[in-house]
């Protein structure tokens, strides 16, 4: 079982980091992908031509001093992709704070060891944060075309591939995941005093903090409500 923990963890590292491309080079990257893209406008890195990539390459190798070719910074741009979709929940839900100097989501290390607990695989933010996020928002988030049936890039090939715009679909809930379900929780807990009651329908306006309580057992919850409200 530790063997196989081990092996998983160097697979999330992997997204993370690889000895071949420092910082340094996973920025080189970007800026020339958006150069490309800014360039042409309906293009997409997804949708890149081979031309596109021999560009990008060329002066990729130009920067660096590297020699890599058109498949390494194709797998490496996979990469980019998997770490993007990892971490742009973190920097969505605004339930954290935001260290200006660092560039990286700023939380207690309690709230940060519940969080990791329900997503394990943003583990490694803390070692490596994500310098290049912005980057990879340009890039991940820019539309296909332009136009009121505009596609982006993280879309599904079903719906890039629809030769007429669909009905748009509602998302489905969590009925579970609620307010009102989360209050009926701490109804039933004890050791909740009128302040943290009042303190945690507050907490519980925020989805996210009503996932991480709901997937909390017994008195972990009750611990973790005063962690995250330590003045209540």
């Amino acid at each position: 079982m530790k063997k196989n923990q081990s092996g998983q963890d160097q697979c999330d590292e992997d997204v993370w980091s690889r000895p071949n491309w420092p910082p340094r080079l996973e920025k080189v990257l970007m800026e020339l992908i958006i150069e490309e893209m800014n360039n042409h406008i309906d293009d997409c890195v997804s949708g890149f031509r081979e031309d596109a990539w021999d560009r990008v390459c060329k002066e990729f190798n130009k920067e660096t001093g590297r020699n890599f070719n058109k498949s390494d910074l194709k797998e490496h741009v996979g990469v980019l992709r998997k770490r993007y979709r990892i971490v742009k929940p973190l920097y969505d839900h605004g339930g954290f704070g935001w260290d200006y100097r660092r560039k990286v989501v700023d939380v207690d290390d309690c709230v940060w060891r519940e969080y990791i607990e329900v997503y394990p695989q943003m583990k490694p933010y803390r070692k490596y944060g994500c310098p290049i996020y912005d980057e990879l928002c340009t890039i991940f988030t820019k539309p296909k075309a332009t136009g009121e049936h505009a596609v982006a890039i993280d879309a599904t090939p079903e719906a890039n591939l629809a030769s007429k715009p669909k009905a748009v679909e509602i998302p489905q809930t969590d009925d579970s995941n609620t307010a009102g379900n989360c209050i009926a929780i701490i109804n039933g807990m004890q050791g909740v005093d009128r302040c943290l009651y009042n303190a945690a329908t507050d907490l519980f306006q925020n989805p996210f903090w009503r996932k991480t309580f709901l997937s909390l057992k017994g008195e972990k919850r009750l611990i973790w409500l005063k962690t995250m409200l330590p003045n209540a």
